[in-house]
């Protein structure tokens, strides 16, 4: 009887197996069948013909006014508005009326009130009921002085470029020349308060942010088309920037293949045109790349060297007429209010020359998850039809699990009440400055509470709701169970979170879902060191964002980091959820097959 009941089970596991690698084949057939129809040609960009204005010397020097002349320029201080009334008075001399937008924020526990952005309109004469937006931001952060090429070099290019659209022809479109406020603080604030308060927000047609151009020796602009948290710039207008910088001519780069996919996943845009493309408008940022970027992030990126002494006028002559080159070129397209889906940002571009359509990459995406959906569909026809107890596993597995998730969801709900309890400084949805020194400065008070009370509640929870036969895995069946039930919740939690953002979603949890699904159900110690590698290699993606994160764009300790993301709001509630789910699958995986 014994034989025969192992004979059967193997002959399952089989059965088993040659499904699961049948789905594998099957996915990488159907993948290669969908590249095949959904790959297009970018096609080539409706390019200006004329030749460009723009004077580097003028905007160098509209910089040098404004990086030595109103330097300290953080939001609190009285500079700020110095450098306000500076603005508004050089766009009066240019010859046009000048717009503020008022607003308020917290920042560093303390309300800073009468915040303002500054715009002018220059009107257009055929379209008028559509804008161009061309922006930069004229605060500067606290671990700065001058903020010379961040952003005061932005700000001298887009006043070269109101100069010379004020002197010549008169544009289709109306065009909007923004210098915004706090914009190293509150994630873009002042960009945020210009999508929710300027009158024509919903018929701006395409936002030009001016990030900064490079210090030192600028090896090439980068076009960046990112959104905050959701969003990303439509293909024809990147590519028409692209163009732009190209016809400047200057060498030109954006993301695109592995690098875009982990940008849409992520969503944490480094400028103001995050804020605009999370409002519906579409948008990008340019900025200039020095020869050592690595140096330039680190060494000069929001310090003090940040000064005119690493700006050179030679730089801002490529910067500026791609601009100008880019603005004609949108200026003389045909009216877009009207055709809606040019705003959709749902493509994949894969090389220079090549992209994936939405429905084409959505469609990979989903068979990465295929073999293990597979995977999950077959544990669920497994454990159908078996002895009762194995339901009774089943349940107090779900069980654990709930405990697990149901303590750290306590746990964000006191997370995100720190900063109203004035446990850590409040800032208004994350301070997202880098190299801003709270990054640096983890409170282990307010760490240690979050700990205290996930773990507390957990124990808790623990000591009331479970026995011991739920705490321990006593068989190999026994754990078998557990392992199956915990890879159905990861398929839902995969579903859930590839409803949200699929980039997001492949990008984590591909690797727990392969990894943990491969793990072994007995206790021998060397099955427990394989399941600990694999455990922990689950976690390679994350690991490795954080590790660029710290590294290339200097956010702090990481782990701090993602704390105050949380606290303030940046990371959403649906993401965190999820997440906290996916780590209470870990740990009943942690619990079972390691510990």
């Amino acid at each position: 009887m014994i034989a025969v009941k192992r004979k059967t089970r193997a002959s399952g596991d089989a059965r088993f197996h040659r499904i699961f690698v049948t789905s594998i084949w099957a996915s990488l057939a159907l993948a290669l069948a969908i590249i095949a129809a959904g790959i297009r040609q970018i096609p080539a960009a409706p390019l200006w013909k004329g030749v460009p204005a723009f004077k580097a010397a003028n905007a160098f020097e509209w910089t040098r006014q404004l990086a030595r002349g109103f330097p300290n320029r953080v939001p609190w201080r009285p500079e700020r508005q110095a450098a306000s009334n500076y603005l508004q008075s050089q766009l009066r001399k240019l010859g046009y009326d000048v717009s503020t937008i008022t607003f308020d924020e917290t920042i560093g526990g303390r309300k800073v009130e009468g915040l303002e952005d500054i715009y002018a309109v220059l009107p257009g004469e055929e379209l008028s009921e559509e804008y161009i937006t061309v922006l930069a931001h004229y605060d500067v952060t606290d671990t700065t002085i001058e903020g010379a090429a961040d952003d005061a070099s932005g700000i001298g290019t887009i006043l070269e470029l109101a100069r010379i659209f004020k002197a010549g022809e008169a544009p289709r479109r109306n065009i909007v020349f923004l210098f915004t406020d706090s914009e190293e603080f509150g994630a873009f604030w002042g960009a945020r308060a210009f999508a929710a308060k300027f009158p024509h927000a919903r018929e701006i047609i395409a936002g030009i942010s001016l990030d900064f151009v490079a210090p030192d020796q600028q090896q090439d602009i980068m076009v960046l088309p990112d959104g905050l948290k959701s969003g990303y710039a439509p293909l024809w207008l990147r590519e028409l920037a692209l163009a732009s910088i190209r016809a400047a001519p200057y060498p030109a780069a954006d993301t695109q293949h592995l690098l875009e996919f982990v940008q849409r996943a992520l969503l944490i845009p480094p400028a103001d045109h995050g804020a605009l493309l999370a409002a519906g408008i579409p948008a990008l940022n340019f900025f200039g790349r020095s020869t050592d970027f690595v140096h330039e992030m680190g060494a000069i990126h929001h310090t003090p060297e940040d000064n005119m002494t690493h700006l050179h006028v030679e730089s801002f002559e490529p910067y500026g007429k791609a601009v100008e080159i880019l603005l004609h070129s949108i200026d003389r397209l045909p009216p877009m209010l009207k055709r809606p889906w040019l705003r959709s940002a749902d493509y994949w571009k894969v090389s220079d020359r090549y992209y994936l359509t939405g429905p084409a990459a959505t469609a990979l995406q989903l068979l990465l998850f295929a073999p293990f959906l597979v995977y999950v569909w077959l544990l669920i026809r497994r454990l159908r039809g078996r002895r009762s107890y194995l339901y009774q596993v089943m349940r107090n597995e779900l069980k654990l699990f709930a405990i697990a998730f149901g303590s750290m969801v306590a746990g964000y709900v006191a997370l995100r009440a720190l900063p109203e309890l004035n446990i850590i400084t409040k800032y208004e949805m994350f301070p997202a400055t880098q190299k801003s020194l709270i990054l640096y400065r983890p409170s282990y008070l307010a760490l240690l509470l979050i700990m205290a009370i996930v773990a507390g509640l957990y124990t808790l929870l623990s000591r009331l709701l479970a026995n011991a036969a739920d705490r321990t895995s006593t068989n190999s069946v026994d754990r078998r169970i557990r392992h199956s039930v915990l890879g159905i919740v990861l398929g839902a939690i995969i579903v859930l979170a590839f409803a949200k953002n699929s980039y997001l979603a492949s990008v984590l949890l591909v690797p727990p879902a392969y990894l943990w699904m491969f793990m072994k159900n007995n206790r021998r110690r060397k099955s427990r060191i394989i399941n600990a590698a694999l455990f922990f290699g689950g976690f390679v993606s994350l690991i490795a964002i954080c590790i660029a994160m710290t590294a290339v764009f200097h956010v702090g300790v990481f782990y701090w980091y993602m704390f105050l993301a949380v606290s303030y709001g940046l990371i959403s509630i649906y993401a965190a959820i999820l997440a906290f789910a996916v780590f209470a699958v870990g740990i009943r995986i942690l619990r079972n097959l390691i510990l």
